[in-house]
């Protein structure tokens, strides 16, 4: 499991009706099992998700695409592929490069555009 910085007011909004709604105790874990303790394993934190979003009248999505998108969100954005990567928890960048390599050469063939039409803005040429 990993903590990440979620910077979206959608998120903490969802976040802080959920512990009005369910949790008594104060933890920084979201969802906690009749102990109080935190659920660490995917499938008890994918079960307690679905059941959060279905009360609060939220759409269901699976962890695992959630991730993808967010990574792809990220690398859409311009943000750094080392910064993604640590984000991500890879253990190495080539990771992340891997799992990503379709996006990259997407945003490699949108900046030879780019560097093309700069050339082009340069020289006059068409």
């Amino acid at each position: 499991m990993r903590t990440i910085k979620q910077p979206s007011n959608q998120l903490y909004r969802f976040v802080q009706e959920y512990k009005l709604q369910y949790q008594q105790a104060t933890s920084d874990y979201l969802f906690l099992d009749k102990q109080e303790n935190p659920l660490i394993s995917y499938n008890a934190l994918r079960k307690q998700l679905k059941k959060a979003c279905k009360e609060l009248n939220l759409p269901y999505y699976l962890i695992h695409p959630l991730r993808h998108t967010h990574a792809s969100i990220l690398l859409y954005h311009g943000l750094d592929i080392h910064y993604v990567s640590k984000r991500l928890g890879h253990s190495t960048i080539i990771e992340t490069l891997k799992t990503y390599a379709h996006i990259i050469d997407e945003l490699k063939q949108r900046e030879d555009q780019k560097l093309e039409q700069a050339i082009q803005q340069f020289t006059g040429a068409k």
